[in-house]
């Protein structure tokens, strides 16, 4: 596919200049040659991304704890003025370049992403702390994520630690797309008890 230049409309220059013959002819070869082919395709411009109206917020419909979390901001939310659009991530790239061009599928399984309205795009435990600012049960207290000491922000680096643990955890729970998909040394008695637990109650 040959992507050619824009059009260019000359017919204002070429009409200024009709009284000059040779700069009338002059014009028009410049026009041909810019213009494109009959065989050739021009592309459109791109389609603009759409304004997103609420916080979108992505989780992974293909993990438990991922479902478990997402039911119950989905949840919260419901009691207070519905301002987070909870999606699951699905399938296809192209519907997340949609939401945010930066999104890549593969990222967005092994991390929480929340894209806002005003383009940014929040990962792992500053997106968390986004979604609990919305939510009246927890609204109370994430007020503190946004705290400054020296120029840092430390409740929210605790919850960036919190969010860390949890995050490497979660494949011991069974789901191999969250946290890499790898369990830690530290998390395999987690991940033995799980096992234990199934194993016992059928599951």
């Amino acid at each position: 596919m040959r992507i050619q230049r824009p059009r260019f409309d000359g017919s204002a220059a070429i009409a200024q200049r009709a009284s000059t013959p040779a700069a009338s002819s002059q014009s028009s070869s410049r026009l041909a040659l810019l213009a494109p082919a009959a065989d050739e395709y021009v592309a459109p411009p791109p389609a603009a991304a759409p304004v997103l109206e609420r916080p979108v917020l992505l989780f992974n419909d293909q993990c438990q704890v991922c479902r478990v979390l997402s039911s119950w901001v989905k949840a919260q939310d419901a009691k207070g003025m519905d301002l987070i659009d909870e999606r699951p991530i699905g399938d296809d790239p192209d519907a997340l370049a949609q939401i945010h061009p930066d999104l890549d599928i593969w990222t967005a399984y092994e991390k929480i992403h929340v894209a806002m309205p005003s383009g940014e795009l929040l990962v792992g435990g500053a997106a968390i702390a986004e979604v609990l600012k919305r939510l009246d049960a927890t609204s109370w207290f994430a007020g503190a994520f946004d705290v400054e000491v020296f120029g840092r922000r430390p409740f929210l680096a605790m919850l960036e630690v919190a969010y860390q643990i949890l995050d490497k955890a979660r494949p011991a729970l069974g789901c191999e797309s969250c946290g890499g998909g790898v369990v830690p040394w530290w998390a395999k008695p987690i991940e033995w008890g799980v096992k234990a637990y199934k194993a016992v109650s059928g599951g």
